[in-house]
């Protein structure tokens, strides 16, 4: 399998580096259960120019969630790399970060830190842009770790920013409709549709 045999090569080229190990470990941990994502969300449902967004990343958060962890992830099922590949279990026995039990297909850390990074980005660019850049990092740190398979990664991500972008769509029709009743435009610097 060519995705096993990338992953067998950056086991054996790049994990020896402790530098690449202890920040990736530290972004992928941060993803685990969504709790960056969750947390940032809350955080920007606080202040009030900020409020809609949070919540929107909440909805998209969860949809994401259901889609891949409760639908795609056990229908699928596909093995994870370590299970096929000694040299990957040995590795993550001693990385120092959390050994995933669900199945690899496809990536609920890149689609959870895709939905929810996209889902700031389309309504506000200025904090949306380096929590995008934090997101492709986190899945980025998921091949690195060898826990997923480059498609498995690819499509949670996919998946995360369609997510993200289905539920901007609807929080904008809602918007227009809100307008079209009201006959009244309220243009927000926070929210940019």
């Amino acid at each position: 399998m060519f995705e096993l045999q990338i992953l067998e090569w950056i086991n054996a080229n790049l994990h020896g580096d402790k530098v690449l190990n202890f920040l990736f470990g530290f972004v992928t941990n941060s993803g685990n259960a969504g709790l960056i994502w969750i947390a940032l969300s809350l955080i920007f449902l606080i202040p009030k120019n900020t409020r809609k967004a949070g919540f929107v990343m909440l909805v998209t958060l969860l949809l994401s969630f259901l889609l891949v962890d409760v639908i795609l992830k056990p229908t699928i099922s596909r093995p994870r790399p370590y299970e096929l590949s000694k040299s990957i279990f040995n590795f993550l026995k001693t990385a120092g970060i959390d050994i995933p039990s669900s199945p690899s297909f496809p990536s609920g850390h890149a689609s959870s830190a895709f939905a929810t990074s996209f889902a700031m980005y389309f309504q506000n660019k200025k904090f949306g842009k380096p929590l995008v850049i934090y997101g492709v990092i986190v899945a980025i740190s998921r091949i690195f770790f060898c826990v997923h398979y480059v498609s498995d990664v690819i499509t949670g991500a996919v998946i995360g920013f369609l997510t993200a972008y289905f539920i901007v769509e609807i929080v904008r029709k809602f918007d227009r409709r809100q307008i079209s009743k009201t006959g009244v435009l309220k243009v927000r610097d926070d929210i940019t549709f």
